[in-house]
Formats: structure tokens, sequence, C-alpha cells
């Protein structure tokens, strides 16, 4: 399974820590969009085959820490006998602030095969 311990699918719940944490990782990285938090809702409540987002909450119950965001697409693929389609994610939103970086893209990659 994965390593990060608290680390669970994002609700609607999540969504104002979410924003929080892009927020102050936007700045921290010279990168301010502004996002409102209908459009945090949009871009990262996950939908089914979509949209897949992550939230690690820290372990004193005090807020979440981590959050990592991708969506995933499905190409058609022409003329081979074996393979007819070709699974793809691509990561969206990534902020570790409390968790190895690493060991965060190693559970995504792990939740996105799944």
């Amino acid at each position: 399974r994965h390593k990060t311990p608290g680390l669970r699918p994002l609700t609607r719940e999540d969504i104002p820590g979410a924003l929080n944490l892009l927020q102050t990782h936007f700045l921290e990285s010279g990168l301010s969009p502004a996002l409102s938090p209908q459009e945090a809702e949009h871009w990262l409540l996950p939908r089914e085959n979509v949209m897949h987002s992550y939230v690690v909450e820290a372990s004193d119950g005090t807020g979440l820490t981590d959050l990592v965001s991708f969506y995933t697409v499905t190409t058609q693929v022409l003329n081979h006998p074996l393979h007819q389609q070709l699974g793809e994610a691509r990561l969206l939103y990534f902020v570790a602030t409390a968790t190895d970086p690493v060991d965060l893209i190693e559970d995504t990659l792990v939740l996105a095969k799944a």
C-alpha cells in the first residue's frame, strides 16, 4: 500500500485547508494564481476516472500538511494487436510540507496505478 501515514482522499470539507496549502505554496514559489473556494472545489474534488486528490492530515489533528492531485486521461490505441487503450496520470498539484517529497510521489504513483 502506501508509506505516508494519514494519506487519504480529499473531501469537500478539506477544501479550505487544501486551498490554504496551495496559496502558501504558490506564494513561496513566486507564483500566486488566485483561486476562489469554488475554483478549488472544481480543480481538486475527486471525480471518478478523471480527478484524483489526496491529502495528508497531521497526526495531531491540527490540519492538512500535504496535498497531491492528478488527473487521468485514457486514449485510444490504434492498430495494435494487444492494447486498445492507454491510461495516463498527470500531476496537477503537489505540496509536501511534512512528508518526504519522494515518498509522497511514490505513493502517488501507487495510487495512480490502482
